[in-house]
């Protein structure tokens, strides 16, 4: 499943300081929501991660990641998937404890 920036529109808002601001209308990727964002936030935030306006909120985000295969591994997969200890260099007390364990 790939992530979207579903853009249904635009609108003009009245921002204290700020005169008429444009915001962008999104939806969301996880509840179909629409929410807004103010356009030059978007633009930036964009630049810095090409998925950023995908939610409306940060729950949305962790809910979506947590039902999809994008799911971090769990401690018994990772503990399971450890790499095998190499028989390579060891060092001289490695050795000697094998030594005097044999």
């Amino acid at each position: 499943m790939e992530l979207q920036q579903k853009i249904l529109g635009t609108e003009m808002r009245q921002v204290k300081y700020h005169g008429n601001v444009k915001f962008l209308i999104f939806e969301c990727n996880n509840c179909l929501k629409p929410f807004s964002r103010m356009e030059s936030y978007s633009r930036k935030q964009v630049k810095i991660h090409k998925n950023a306006c995908c939610f409306c909120s940060p729950e949305c985000r962790t809910s979506y990641f947590k039902k999809t295969k994008f799911q971090a591994p769990s401690a018994e997969k990772r503990s399971a998937a450890a790499k095998p200890k190499t028989k390579g260099k060891s060092s001289f007390f490695g050795w000697l404890g094998k030594l005097l364990n044999d």
